[in-house]
C-alpha cells in the first residue's frame, strides 16, 4: 500500500512540476503605459509599447548592447538588451525595471514588433 501510494503522489508531483514549468516560461506581466514605471517598479518585470528613438550600440567587455528610447503616449524611458542590430520603429518590450545613475531604465529580456 505504501509503495503504491508513493509512486502515485511522485507520479502527481512531476506532472504538476512540468505544468508549472510550462506556465512559467509562457506568462508575460501585463502591459503598463511608462508613466507608471517608478521606483516602486524597481526589480519588477513590465511590458511597454512604444515608438523606439535615439538608438545608440554601446561597446561593453563582454560586447555590444543595444540602448534605446522607448515613448507612449504617456513617458518615455530608456531600454538596454544584448544585441547588434536593431532597426525597429514601434515595439513591445518585456524585461526588468532597474536603477542606472540615477534614471530607471528597462533591461530587456524580450522585443516584439
Amino acid at each position: 500500500m505504501k509503495k503504491k501510494l508513493l509512486i502515485f503522489s511522485s507520479i502527481f508531483f512531476f506532472i504538476g512540476l512540468f505544468i508549472l514549468i510550462i506556465l512559467v516560461n509562457h506568462l508575460e506581466p501585463k502591459r503598463i503605459e511608462i508613466s507608471k514605471i517608478d521606483e516602486k517598479k524597481l526589480e519588477e518585470w513590465v511590458k511597454v509599447r512604444g515608438e523606439v528613438s535615439e538608438v545608440r550600440v554601446v561597446k561593453t567587455r563582454t560586447g555590444e548592447m543595444v540602448l534605446f528610447k522607448l515613448s507612449d503616449e504617456t513617458a518615455s524611458i530608456y531600454i538596454i538588451f544584448n544585441g547588434k542590430n536593431f532597426t525597429e520603429t514601434r515595439v513591445e518590450v518585456i524585461g526588468k525595471v532597474i536603477e542606472y545613475k540615477g534614471n530607471l531604465q528597462i533591461q530587456a529580456k524580450k522585443i516584439k514588433k
